[in-house]
């Protein structure tokens, strides 16, 4: 294990940040590390509302977006840890609505049948993006197509998508899928488990790893709390107004969305990444077995279904090559739509978490997220 230089770390994350703060890049973000279970950096930088003098603080929230996606992948693990779901059953096990699948594509702009009766895909699909359910031009078509009842619950929605075509045959490639996929699988936890999926959340997770801004449902008073949306025009920082019954988009809360609809603190994601490096221990308490963990961060799809150094495990990406420079091989997180960002370095003990809301530069590329990951780096002894 590397030990970090936490005069260096400083440096590096301050210089940078409040340079994309001068740049107009970010308005607000909140930033932790912590080595071998020690808070070795923590700074928030900014301001919640542009109209108002409020800094942004521990309990400032964030929308999580994708973030929202290894929880997701915890708590379908949770049962597996149970012996209640297996990651190789097909989904229409549980949802026999997905039954009879059928695979389409979009040929000059135009959605077409393929054909039926695919290969069922597995809850192990769902969470490794291999399902074909809501991904590529065929998922974003049907996706933009449903109606505001298909999304007003979760359940509304997931039967949705098992009329929608399959963007390919699962199990033989991989394409990211924003929403649906995990979605499904969070249906799967409520069918399973007898509980809506935010009382599940909250009992096997959220409250055992003392994560206590964290849910789908803000209150009033947590929305007073959340950050601004921010976004760049013309070299100057602007806000959007967010949709007030919203986290994400225009997705209402009552549809809570298995890949994107949380929100929480820094300091609760935190602790989520340090409960993962610890093999699914908070404070003594076992949230997920250590075994469920380590799949969790074993790449699970073949190498060439994704060309270079990083590739899926359960929910997460995962670091499995040399030429990933910034992080080592094993290291595993994900980021979000809006430039949230965290990995959990097993070799270096090292989580590290990165929260802002931007439509500027977000996703998983997100050039600050790539700049915290340089700078962490750069800061080893």
């Amino acid at each position: 294990m590397k030990k970090l230089n936490l005069e260096l770390l400083k440096k590096n994350i301050e210089d940078r940040v409040n340079a994309d703060i001068a740049a107009h890049n970010i308005c607000a973000a909140s930033l932790i590390v912590n080595q071998d279970g020690k808070r070795v950096y923590k700074k928030h930088f900014g301001v919640t509302f542009p109209d108002r003098d409020e800094a942004v603080s521990d309990s400032t929230v964030y929308r999580l977006a994708s973030m929202t996606k290894p929880i997701m992948a915890v708590a379908m693990l949770i049962l597996v840890d149970r012996g209640l779901v297996s990651l190789d059953d097909p989904v229409a096990k549980y949802l026999p609505v997905f039954e009879d699948m059928s695979i389409g594509e979009v040929v000059d702009g135009e959605l077409r049948f393929v054909r039926k009766n695919p290969t069922p895909p597995t809850v192990r699909n769902l969470l490794t993006h291999t399902s074909g359910i809501g991904c590529g031009l065929v998922g974003d078509r049907t996706f933009a197509m449903m109606t505001m009842d298909e999304h007003a619950t979760l359940d509304s929605a997931v039967n949705a998508y098992a009329k929608q075509l399959l963007s390919f045959e699962p199990g033989t490639k991989q394409e990211y899928s924003p929403i649906a996929a995990f979605d499904v699988a969070a249906r799967i936890i409520e069918l399973v488990s007898g509980k809506d999926i935010e009382s599940y959340l909250q009992e096997n997770i959220f409250g055992p790893c003392g994560m206590t801004d964290t849910t789908f449902v803000p209150s009033d008073e947590m929305r007073a709390r959340m950050v601004s949306m921010h976004t760049k025009e013309a070299e100057r920082s602007w806000y959007d107004t967010m949709p007030d019954a919203c986290v994400f988009e225009t997705i209402p809360v009552t549809h809570p969305l298995g890949g994107g609809g949380l929100v929480s603190t820094a300091e609760d994601y935190s602790k989520f990444a340090e409960m993962l490096l610890c093999g699914g221990l908070a404070d003594g308490k076992r949230i997920v077995s250590e075994a469920s963990v380590k799949e969790m961060a074993t790449v699970q799809v073949p190498l060439d279904f994704h060309p270079g150094d990083e590739h899926w495990g359960l929910g997460v990406r995962v670091v499995s090559g040399k030429g990933y420079e910034r992080l080592p091989v094993g290291t595993f997180g994900w980021s979000g739509a809006y430039g949230t960002h965290c990995w959990i370095d097993p070799v270096n003990r090292v989580t590290a978490v990165y929260m802002k809301n931007s439509r500027h530069d977000g996703g998983s590329g997100a050039e600050t997220s790539a700049n915290f990951e340089r700078d962490v780096f750069a800061s080893f002894e």
